[in-house]
């Protein structure tokens, strides 16, 4: 593994994701709640240096019915995983704004987080789509003053970008993958890497 943390601390960087960019963990990263995952940002504070995101692409094998007792929404949607931090609380993702969803925030072009609960199952039982418009995650993933800076400049993370589209249909390791072929030449080598580097 010598000569892939190598390869990875090569990499530097002194730039700050925005809210609603995407923070793209490094190949082998060990790191359980983070290996080969894609976080959106959505509270990046410059001032104080602390940050909160959500991973995208960790599904659950379970459905917001089976999640949230005493729901029965329509096609029980996909659930996801966002992070080790407040698992007992449910974060929507969604692609609906304001006019559908009230008080929700917009955190990229098109994307929104957040809103009112009760007006997104409204919208399911009246037959609106799930399936690209909508995320059920539960928990967030947070860092502390100075600790997300520290990270990127070991190159724990690259920080990235994806379409809504995709933010909003892709997962697992698709996404990821997905995320990596978009980043500049400066991270080439991980397209390159096995996702097992012992089989290499």
């Amino acid at each position: 593994m010598s000569y892939f943390n190598d390869c990875l601390l090569k990499v530097r960087t002194g730039e700050m994701p925005l809210n609603g960019s995407l923070l793209i963990s490094r190949p082998f990263l060990d790191d359980n709640n983070f290996s080969r995952s894609v976080v959106l940002m959505v509270d990046c504070e410059e001032s104080n240096g602390e940050a909160l995101g959500i991973i995208l692409n960790r599904p659950l094998d379970l459905g917001i019915n089976d999640a949230l007792g005493g729901l029965d929404l329509p096609g029980n949607p996909q659930m996801y995983l966002g992070g080790p931090v407040g698992q007992d609380r449910l974060v929507v993702i969604h692609r609906l704004g304001p006019e559908i969803i009230p008080d929700c925030i917009e955190v990229e072009d098109g994307l929104y987080v957040g809103g009112d609960f009760d007006a997104v199952q409204d919208y399911i039982r009246a037959g609106g789509e799930t399936d690209g418009v909508i995320k059920f995650v539960i928990g967030y993933s947070g860092w502390s003053r100075g600790q997300l800076r520290r990270e990127i400049n070991d190159a724990t993370w690259a920080i990235g970008s994806l379409p809504v589209e995709e933010i909003m249909s892709a997962d697992g390791a698709d996404m990821w993958k997905s995320a990596v072929s978009r980043l500049d030449e400066r991270y080439d080598f991980w397209k390159r890497l096995p996702s097992k580097p012992g089989l290499n």
